[in-house]
């Protein structure tokens, strides 16, 4: 970049980042080139204002035409940014001026993925998530999109469930695979059971007394069956969701309650021909 413009684009940078809407504004009006320069990183006006998270000088840019899908290095759009933020406001406003939901960043991430990756356990958080998720999957973004590790939007909302079951019951309710296996041919209720018997860590991330913790895991398996993730799935050993279960949380006897109330079937064997509670003696 020529010194001239990299002078201009720090100006406008700095701008950005002080919220000087109106320096903004005098140096768009005296050099509009300045709106869609980038730095080393690629990063253009737009990325910075989304990232500083300013709704008005947002708005100001696209009015001055700012390109609303620039990528900058790592290939995102100020799209991916926003909705990584969860910052519901601008990501109306990139939406409304035509914003590119299906662009894939460096990683083969859509803005579905960055806005669900970026789920934590804030019921506050969530909301905002959720109502981010349903504007992207009107606006046709695509629930099943595999980034480059062949990860969907899905998964990342599965493994980000605390406070979070009004997105997981939306992706499903919009086309998400429940019940799709990965390659070792464990469904999404597979691994879930799986996780049941938690660490104490994962216990303390969460933010819950250990009881209620446990309280919630089991709606959340709940849920996932109401949703008909299928309770007789077998992955690539033969293995059902009960073999899981009796093996992972053989002294949680609600969990086996509650499959077996769902249609989970204990008379099946797995390839080596043991069945569920097989695997509880054997897990002690």
């Amino acid at each position: 970049m020529p010194k001239s413009k990299l002078c201009l684009y720090n100006d406008i940078k700095n701008a950005i980042i002080n919220a000087k809407m109106n320096t903004v504004q005098n140096i768009i009006t005296n050099d509009n080139t300045a709106i869609n320069l980038q730095n080393k990183h690629c990063d253009s006006p737009l990325h910075i204002a989304v990232k500083y998270s300013d709704p008005d000088i947002v708005r100001l840019l696209l009015e001055a035409s700012a390109n609303v899908n620039a990528k900058n290095n790592d290939g995102e759009t100020p799209l991916h940014i926003a909705a990584r933020y969860s910052d519901l406001d601008i990501v109306i406003l990139l939406l409304d001026n035509f914003a590119d939901v299906h662009v894939k960043n460096n990683d083969g991430k859509t803005a579905l993925h960055r806005a669900l990756a970026g789920i934590n356990t804030s019921a506050t958080m969530a909301k905002k998530v959720a109502d981010i998720t349903n504007l992207l999957i009107a606006r046709k973004a695509d629930i099943n999109s595999k980034d480059d590790k062949g990860y969907t939007p899905f998964n990342h909302a599965i493994n980000c469930w605390l406070n979070n079951f009004d997105v997981i019951k939306l992706m499903v309710k919009h086309g998400a695979e429940i019940n799709k296996q990965d390659k070792k041919g464990n469904t999404i209720l597979h691994n879930v059971v799986k996780k049941y018997k938690c660490d104490e860590d994962v216990i303390h991330l969460a933010g819950l007394p250990k009881k209620d913790y446990k309280f919630e895991y089991s709606n959340y398996i709940k849920l996932l069956l109401e949703l008909n993730a299928d309770s007789n799935a077998k992955n690539n050993k033969g293995e059902t969701i009960l073999h899981a279960a009796a093996h992972y949380s053989s002294n949680d006897s609600d969990i086996i309650k509650l499959l077996l109330s769902y249609g989970a079937d204990p008379s099946i064997t797995d390839e080596q021909g043991k069945y569920p509670m097989d695997n509880a003696t054997s897990s002690k």
